[in-house]
């Protein structure tokens, strides 16, 4: 994220996408490229759709604050991450997409549900008309408020956030749901935690019978072997209902294990 990038939020300009294409021509990596078209993508939508501007001109000013603010990893390169359409943002995983193929709002459907690692909140926007409410929290604070901005666009009423690992995060057990995508560890190792306490940690905050939604990183990070541990330590605490390998886009979207799974008993 350039803080040159701004000024095209503040009014929409006809010279952004070429300046957007350009610099996505010199990017210094693939995944870096691909997070320019989105952008450029993005802002030509933006043309269409100007009542989103004011939204997108908040998320690029948090943007640029998490750039200078935030010393880990950047999983969006300089833009998102997460990507939801109703927002008319593109991103490396498409939130509706992927809770369509999961069937996630039919699972969760009038259920209180924890979310953790929530990011930007998109994934949250598209399950909050579904769920009776939802938490969810992230250890990068210029995501929180990220997140916090979209629940206000959207006039999201049932949704909270807060800043916390899963390690730090005081864990109540109040919800339905836990939901964990990908985040039982992380490239950035900001979670620190074993796989076991992790899952241990998500039964705890569960009655029995209480859920468990699960996707695994993409196979060339998370083999068979780990996957397999993983689902071991699932299985210690859970019933596994439904596993499935899913394709929900190219790249990260593809091949991810999902599951889902009842608490057990005592």
């Amino acid at each position: 994220m350039k803080s040159a990038y701004l000024k095209y939020y503040a009014s929409l300009s006809p010279l952004a996408p070429f300046v957007f294409l350009k610099d996505a021509l010199l990017a210094g990596s693939p995944l870096e490229r691909s997070s320019r078209l989105h952008r450029q993508k993005d802002y030509v939508n933006l043309g269409r759709n100007p009542h989103l501007l004011p939204l997108h001109r908040s998320l690029n000013e948090l943007l640029l604050e998490g750039v200078q603010g935030w010393k880990s990893l950047d999983y969006g390169y300089g833009y998102f991450y997460q990507g939801y359409p109703e927002l008319g943002v593109t991103g490396f995983r498409n939130v509706e997409k992927r809770g369509n193929a999961m069937q996630l709002r039919e699972k969760l459907r009038g259920k209180r549900v924890l979310e953790i690692g929530c990011n930007t909140g998109f994934l949250s926007a598209y399950l909050a008309p579904a769920v009776a409410s939802l938490e969810g929290f992230d250890v990068n604070p210029y995501l929180i408020r990220m997140a916090e901005k979209v629940a206000e666009f959207l006039g999201q009423t049932n949704v909270r956030f807060s800043t916390a690992s899963f390690e730090s995060w005081p864990g109540r057990p109040q919800f339905d749901a836990v939901i964990s995508f990908a985040n039982h560890d992380t490239h950035d190792q900001n979670t620190v935690q074993s796989r076991r306490a992790f899952f241990g940690k998500c039964a705890e905050l569960v009655p029995e019978g209480g859920l468990l939604l699960f996707e695994s990183h993409p196979p060339k990070i998370e083999n068979e072997k780990a996957l397999a541990e993983t689902l071991g330590e699932i299985e210690r605490h859970f019933t596994i209902r439904q596993c499935q390998k899913l394709t929900y886009g190219p790249g990260l979207d593809a091949d991810r294990t999902f599951l889902w799974g009842e608490r057990k008993g005592a």
